[in-house]
């Protein structure tokens, strides 16, 4: 690690500032799901720096094992593999390779896409659980209903008696 240096997940967003061998959390991250499988969330961050948006990879998130990518200052560029069905795609020293031969930025995104489509932020678990929480809340809300009817009954009985009206139904 150099002297100073702030790298950023690329995927749940946690922010560390290195110095001389000592890492600061500034903010933790982990607090969010990646939208695709990692493979692919891995690929786009290396896509983003082969394309000048952001740095290179210099770590692996300790939340999340996805790439840190370098923010500001000067560390050393790591290599990151990405598998995929038909053979790993390896970042290192600022290109891509399948095996020995380089590949193009293109071509793995075609693969990576293929290989691992973007899901739906629902798994089947969250939609089964919000099913229950909806089934259950009529069950829930019924006896508060039923209690709020029954203190109308009970003060519309007593107002009626104690306003001199002797009792509920008699003249």
């Amino acid at each position: 690690m150099s002297a100073v240096a702030q790298v950023r997940c690329a995927s749940c967003h946690r922010v560390e500032r290195w110095e001389e061998g000592v890492v600061h959390v500034e903010l933790p991250g982990g607090s969010r799901r990646p939208a695709a499988a990692p493979p692919r969330v891995a690929f786009e961050a290396l896509a983003a720096h082969l394309a000048g948006e952001q740095g290179p990879p210099v770590g692996r998130c300790s939340v999340c094992g996805q790439p840190l990518m370098l923010v500001q200052g000067e560390a050393p560029t790591i290599d990151w593999v990405v598998p995929l069905p038909d053979g790993e795609v390896t970042f290192s020293e600022g290109r891509l390779t399948c095996g020995d031969q380089p590949i193009g930025v293109d071509e793995v995104e075609r693969r990576v896409k293929a290989a691992y489509p973007v899901w739906d932020q629902w798994t089947s678990q969250d939609v089964a659980a919000q099913g229950v929480l909806m089934a259950s809340l009529p069950v829930l809300v019924f006896p508060a209903v039923l209690w709020m009817a029954a203190v109308t009954v009970v003060i519309a009985f007593y107002s009626h008696w104690a306003a001199g009206g002797g009792s509920v139904g008699m003249p």
